[in-house]
């Protein structure tokens, strides 16, 4: 079993030519049907044709 500090997601980006390494937690994205309302409003409408 991993240990509680270990339970995150490492994030890396590449910003002015150097490479950032950081961090968030596994649960950093809040709600995800409220993330969705938000985002897709379009879907929700129906106002969106995918063929």
């Amino acid at each position: 079993m991993d240990t509680p500090e270990w339970h995150k997601f490492v994030t890396v980006k590449l910003e002015n030519n150097e490479v950032k390494v950081g961090e968030k937690p596994i649960d950093y994205y809040g709600s995800l049907i409220n993330n969705y309302e938000i985002f897709n409003k379009e879907y929700i409408k129906g106002g969106v044709n995918i063929e």
